[in-house]
């Protein structure tokens, strides 16, 4: 069974995608009875304007949705979400319920670690513009929070230290506090981070150029893998795209999960560095 928040969340999440949900659906998903289902409806989330159907079906009024659309699409960017912690605290959900600072994207069932009171300090900084301290790898550390992210269920933070823009993994990070200064978020940053689709992210971006199979092809196109990918050249049997990265590991990654079916034509000190760790592999089999 999932705790209250988690299932209170991801309600309010379909709900705001527009989405009908019904209790008696929900109530198998998460394991409680359709009472209590509709008891968070009623009184949890009774400031919403929520359409109850006769069949157990809940919508969101559309004209609501639409009046916030601005303040939603402001979440989208600051958060980028694809699952909250589990075990995040009632009293934060509320705080970011009456504040509409939610996150607007899908949440998945899945146990990640127990970084919750790390998360809710740092959501906090981020919605205020203040600075952090906190201890990590050993090193005191004064940071200007932007933007959490997940990827592959490992929370990062998006922060600059000093003028540099450095991703930091949450369940690193000790002894976290947020102080009182206040910093102005520079534009070209929030703007960085927006159009980059990596959990690493810096100002340092090295232009890549992948070649993909028809296997690979479909997939790329129809998932948009990568966020910032543009098509330079499209054939029957394969295409060629050009995409951004700030980190050169998490693309190697991503081409090792997908040979044979892809390969790094630019530039060759990466392709190079692909081949050089298959070979070292290969040896060791």
């Amino acid at each position: 069974m999932q705790k209250p928040a988690f299932r209170i969340a991801q309600i309010l999440v379909r709900l705001y995608n527009e989405e009908v949900v019904n209790k008696h659906e929900l109530a198998a998903e998460f394991g409680v009875n359709a009472k209590t289902i509709q008891r968070d409806i009623n009184e949890r989330l009774s400031r919403l304007p929520i359409i109850a159907r006769r069949n157990g079906d809940y919508t969101l009024d559309k004209s609501y949705i639409k009046s916030n659309h601005e303040e939603i699409k402001k979440l989208i960017k600051i958060f980028d979400i694809t699952m909250l912690p589990t075990r995040i605290s009632d009293e934060f959900l509320d705080t970011l319920y009456k504040q509409k600072e939610l996150p607007i994207k899908s949440i998945k069932h899945n146990e990640i670690d127990d970084i919750s009171l790390i998360y809710e300090e740092l959501t906090k900084a981020i919605l205020n513009n203040l600075k952090v301290k906190t201890n990590y790898n050993a090193k005191e550390r004064i940071l200007m929070p932007y933007k959490l992210v997940n990827h592959q269920d490992i929370w990062y933070l998006l922060a600059c230290e000093g003028a540099e823009l450095k991703s930091f993994t949450l369940y690193k990070m000790k002894s976290l506090s947020v102080s009182n200064e206040e910093f102005t978020p520079n534009e070209s940053t929030k703007e960085l981070i927006e159009n980059n689709s990596s959990s690493f992210i810096s100002s340092n971006v090295t232009e890549v150029i992948l070649e993909l199979d028809y296997v690979a092809k479909e997939y790329f196109l129809k998932r948009a893998i990568l966020k910032n990918q543009r098509i330079i050249s499209s054939h029957l049997d394969k295409i060629i795209i050009q995409t951004e990265t700030c980190y050169e590991d998490e693309l190697i990654r991503l081409v090792f999960q997908w040979i044979p079916h892809i390969k790094i034509l630019e530039p060759k000190s990466l392709a190079n560095e692909c081949k050089a760790r298959i070979k070292e592999y290969l040896k060791q089999i």
